[in-house]
This record gives C-alpha cells, structure tokens and sequence, in this order.
C-alpha cells in the first residue's frame, strides 16, 4: 500500500505466524477484521463462477479519470470486463504505483471511500514522496455519525477548492427559511 507499508492476503493460519514472527522482531503488524481473502489464491476457486456471472457487462469510456489499481495504470474504462473484475479480485493490488501516477497526473485531493479510512496515511507517504502537498480525507469513520462525516468532509473538500453542485444539497425547490440572528431577535 506504501512505500513502508504491505498487506497480506492468505490463508488465516499463515497469516498468524508471520504476525507472530514479525511481532517478535519487533515490526509494528496488525491483524485485518476480513472475512474474504481477496488477492490470495484462495480466489482461483471463484473464477469460472464470477466470470460466467459477470459475462455480459459492456464495458464503457470512463467519464473521468480512472486509475487501475489491477494494472497500476489510467484506463479508458473499456476495460473493466469480467476478465479484469477476477483479476481485481486475485491479483495483487498495485495502490502505491497507482496513487503515485495519480499524482503526477496532477492530482492533490484525495477522498477515500468507504466504511472506516485504512489508506489516508499511506496517500499522504505517496504525496511526500512526490515532494507534493495535498489532503486526504476519509467519508466515513467507524463509531462516527455518517452524515456528519460526510458533510465535514464535504466541507474540507470545499475548503481545498472543490467545486461543490450544492444543488445536490439544496435543491432549487427548496425554501430558505430567515431565521434570527440571536435568540432575542424572536
């Protein structure tokens, strides 16, 4: 995932005795609460079924930029046909190469989706690598409220310079209600 940091994917007992051995050399590890060895051979046994329920997607061009963490590249988008969803699902995950092409694309703000942010720190790495100041942001915290998670990082966004369709948060049929300065001015 970084330069100083690495996932594992396996079976759990193996994964058990390399936490062990790196622990007892004193090399900061942590056990991953996941229920499905994504990017471990344990995959292999899933690719004839996902591939035959994902044979019909039609791949299209991608409407903004996207950047493959399967091929540590910018795709067109045509690509993501089920022959690349398995290869998603197995292969390594190239994250580090990725986000550094992503920021050499030009790119400084990152927000990282999904139920509780793992891989601020290791974007924020690659940012420093590449002698580059930017933010990265999570949209949700575990114990946190979502919608205050995500409208605070909404508003860190908009303070980075996003462009924000506010109409998405207030449509035009909404009404603006005048409300009081102060509790006095009732």
């Amino acid at each position: 995932n970084g330069a100083n940091s690495v996932t594992l994917s396996g079976d759990a007992s193996v994964l058990a005795e390399i936490d062990k051995a790196l622990t007892t050399a004193d090399v900061f590890s942590r056990v991953m609460r996941v229920d499905v060895p994504y990017h471990s051979p344990k995959m292999e046994q899933l690719e004839q079924e996902l591939l035959e329920c994902l044979r019909d997607l039609r791949p299209r061009q991608a409407s903004t930029p996207f950047f493959s963490t399967v091929t540590g590249t910018a795709l067109s988008g045509r690509e993501i046909d089920a022959k690349y969803r398995y290869r998603n699902i197995r292969q390594p995950v190239l994250f580090h190469d990725t986000v550094g092409k992503v920021i050499e694309s030009g790119h400084q703000v990152f927000l990282e989706l999904g139920a509780h942010p793992i891989l601020r720190h290791d974007i924020a790495q690659c940012l420093t690598e590449k002698s580059v100041a930017g933010a990265t942001l999570g949209s949700l915290r575990r114990d946190d409220r979502e919608r205050a998670a995500l409208l605070g990082s909404l508003g860190r966004l908009y303070t980075l310079g996003a462009e924000i369709d506010w109409r998405k948060l207030h449509p035009a049929d909404a009404k603006a209600v005048k409300l009081p300065a102060y509790p006095f001015q009732a």
